[in-house]
């Protein structure tokens, strides 16, 4: 009868559980990273199709060789065409955990690994896309996750 009871007060309880998932970004090509290099600027997009409240956005910028620079962003469309910057609603967190409210755009620094956060208070936009352009001669790749509750 214990064994009854624990059993269904567990079920009840992870009936109530909220939904947390992640989405990884693609490139154009479909491909889970993009190589960015030189002075090129290239995107991994995602499309949020489901009711959700997007929890973070997550960039990660990987050195290949040279020099790794340049600025990384994140932007927001509607259509999956014509991109805007997103500036209201999200607080960014560049590598070195320095957070703004207005921390649209990050810089990369010749490191192994860059990782850039922004945290978004609300869903804006259907399509999400990260971006970075590089800077000198280098040659990295871009890959980025999407972090959401399921509504």
């Amino acid at each position: 009868m214990k064994n009854l009871i624990l059993s269904l007060v567990a079920v009840c309880a992870l009936s109530f559980t909220a939904v947390s998932q992640t989405k990884t970004f693609a490139s154009s090509y479909s491909n889970l990273i993009d190589t960015v290099t030189n002075t090129a600027t290239n995107y991994v997009t995602i499309a949020s199709t489901a009711p959700t409240r997007v929890v973070s956005v997550q960039a990660v910028l990987h050195k290949i060789s040279g020099t790794i620079a340049g600025s990384c962003f994140l932007q927001g469309s509607n259509d999956g065409t014509n991109y805007v910057p997103i500036t209201t609603g999200y607080t960014g967190c560049d590598g070195t955990n320095t957070k703004s409210a207005t921390l649209d755009t990050v810089t990369a620094t010749n490191v192994t690994t860059n990782t850039f956060t922004w945290k978004l208070s609300v869903k804006q936009y259907k399509y999400y896309r990260i971006g970075w352009t590089g800077s000198g001669t280098m040659v990295g790749t871009l890959s980025g996750v999407y972090f959401y509750n399921a509504l």
